[in-house]
């Protein structure tokens, strides 16, 4: 049987995902509902209505696969509230995370290179724009927004972050994973740099560290379901069939129905793998 992971069958929308968790939500992603929701707050956010942003922000932080992207709209507007960034800054900051959110790469790059020029020391700016620049391959032009950034913050994980990424999408494997562990470092209850780390391990053949990645993940968040099929994946390739059968069947149990495909793919990997 040809086995075929969740990250493996869909490699673009995890790395973005990943991506998204901390800048737009990606209307691809689990929910359309807490999709919308949060592309309603950039929408408020972008047209100065930033208290009625951040309650929106507020209320979505707790939900899974959408915290990190609410956190990070939730420090631009705490950010203005403190003073740090004038307003005209932070609403082309959220215009830029909805033109992100909306695939508008060269409005977004526009936007957020207006937020650059009102405050050039402000790293989150550097970063939005680096994602848009990711998504049209310009990775060089990104890679100088995210060493910008770690020049101005020298420990912000978000950086290292979408250094892996943009390394990784390069092919690089060695400086993403190098990327991941710093970021890892900086901030270790973020599930997407395991995600990522988890995808590199298994490009690299490196499949018990990928389930260990995948297993830290489930542990921080028992709701993120991919992780569940993927670990049973490489469980699957590395003989671990009991660990294979109990990981298929908690991922049958998490997944939203959206995910029918994948359900009935692990149904039938669990009746394959019992059947041995």
């Amino acid at each position: 049987m040809k086995l075929l992971g969740f990250n493996k069958l869909k490699v673009k929308r995890l790395f973005f995902f990943c991506i998204a968790g901390m800048f737009f939500s990606v209307s691809f992603c689990f929910s359309f509902n807490l999709a919308n929701r949060l592309e309603r707050g950039l929408e408020l956010g972008s047209r100065g209505r930033i208290k009625e942003a951040a309650v929106i922000f507020e209320e979505v932080k707790g939900e899974a696969f959408y915290s990190s992207a609410a956190e990070s709209y939730l420090e631009v507007a705490s950010d203005f509230f403190q003073g740090k960034i004038e307003e005209r800054t932070a609403t082309k900051i959220f215009k830029g995370y909805y033109h992100n959110q909306k695939h508008q790469w060269q409005e977004a790059v526009d936007t957020f290179s207006q937020a650059i020029r009102r405050a050039p020391s402000y790293t989150v700016s550097y970063l939005g724009r680096s994602v848009a620049y990711m998504y049209e391959a310009f990775y060089q032009t990104a890679l100088l927004d995210l060493d910008k950034a770690l020049q101005i913050e020298p420990d912000n994980w978000r950086a290292y972050f979408l250094k892996a990424t943009l390394y990784r999408l390069r092919g690089s494997y060695q400086e993403a994973l190098n990327n991941c562990n710093k970021a890892v470092e900086l901030a270790p209850d973020y599930i997407e740099i395991y995600a990522l780390r988890a995808v590199i391990y298994a490009a690299k053949d490196k499949y018990e560290k990928a389930i260990a990645d995948y297993d830290k993940i489930i542990s921080i968040d028992p709701r993120y379901f991919p992780a569940y099929f993927d670990k049973a994946v490489y469980c699957q390739q590395t003989g671990r069939i009991s660990e294979a059968i109990e990981a298929y069947e908690q991922f049958i149990e998490n997944a939203p129905p959206g995910y029918l495909t994948y359900v009935n793919q692990a149904k039938r990997n669990i009746e394959e793998l019992k059947g041995q």
